[in-house]
């Protein structure tokens, strides 16, 4: 064998190891991001568990001010408004006049479409500073 084949030799093993080792993080990387999402879907899950999927929605009754204070010592603005529930695709009446809190430092506008989650006290929190006015 010459300087050259042992090279050539030497050369495809490192290429075959370290294409073992691109396919290994990408196995775990796809692991994490799985992983990421996983408390995502379980904030929507509601508690009578077997795929009972709850998505829960307000509207803004008027402008909200923006939370104040900073992290992590913010104070959310209270809003009042009626919450409902995804059922079947059909929104349900869930809580008339409910406090939903704002944690956001942006004001949320008028109407505003807002999904929320309740905290198990009859309040709720806004989840998302959603741009859609209804």
């Amino acid at each position: 064998m010459t300087n050259l084949e042992g090279r050539l030799i030497k050369l495809e093993l490192l290429v075959k190891d370290q294409a073992q080792t691109i396919r290994a993080l990408n196995t775990r990387a796809n692991a994490m991001e799985q992983q990421g999402r996983q408390p995502l879907a379980m904030m929507w899950q509601g508690a009578g568990g077997g795929g009972d999927v709850r998505a829960y929605w307000c509207r803004t009754p008027g402008a909200v001010a923006a939370a104040t204070g900073t992290w992590p010592t913010l104070t959310a603005t209270p809003f009042t408004a009626d919450v409902y529930k995804d059922v079947a695709g059909t929104m349900t009446l869930e809580a008339t006049g409910a406090t939903v809190r704002w944690w956001y430092k942006d004001t949320a506008v008028v109407n505003k479409l807002v999904p929320c989650l309740p905290n198990g006290d009859g309040t709720y929190d806004a989840l998302a500073d959603s741009c859609t006015a209804v």
